[in-house]
């Protein structure tokens, strides 16, 4: 028997998967031909001549032991599966870990090189949003009470474009809030 067929082309999952498909292919008709061989066999034992019989019982044993020899393969296919299986995730995770590993050491880099000036930068934004918002607070309920005793004072009642910073602000919140959130 030529066992070629039966041996993975390399130890990956994906060859030994394939070499397995094809013991099993080879299986189902190495079995029907120990059947048959039986059959014949048997039907000689009582009226086959010796010769016939020995002859008949050769064949029996060779596809029997060419079964027997699919089956121990198809074990050890199965083995090397298992292996390759373990083999190729303990690499995947390695080489995640090695991903890992590189974007901490960019991170790193990059922290080092500009971490005191974001620092700066975010601080300082962080303040002046905290004073502009505080002052437009202060501007609505200032105006709010003015507006009630002298509403007729277009200083007062008017707009006189402050209300354009409370979507600036907001928005300036929100870029400092995403900054700072974690994920």
């Amino acid at each position: 028997m030529d066992l070629t067929p039966y041996r993975p082309r390399d130890a990956t999952s994906a060859a030994v998967r394939d070499a397995i498909a094809a013991t099993r292919a080879a299986t189902a008709p190495c079995l029907a031909r120990v059947d048959e061989a039986k059959e014949q066999r048997d039907a000689l034992l009582l009226d086959g001549t010796p010769k016939q019989v020995d002859a008949a019982t050769t064949t029996l044993r060779a596809v029997h032991d060419e079964a027997e020899q699919l089956e121990a393969i198809s074990d050890q296919l199965e083995a090397r599966l298992a292996v390759a299986l373990k083999e190729e995730t303990c690499n995947a995770v390695v080489a995640a870990l090695a991903k890992v590993g590189a974007g901490n050491e960019r991170a790193n880099t990059f922290w080092a090189t500009h971490g005191p000036t974001l620092t700066a930068l975010m601080t300082e934004s962080d303040q002046i949003a905290r004073e502009l918002l505080s002052a437009w607070y202060l501007v609505k309920s200032t105006r709010k009470r003015a507006s009630e005793k002298y509403g007729d004072d277009p200083r007062v009642g008017g707009d006189s474009g402050v209300a354009s910073l409370d979507p600036a602000v907001e928005k300036w919140q929100r870029l400092f809030k995403n900054a700072l959130a974690p994920g």
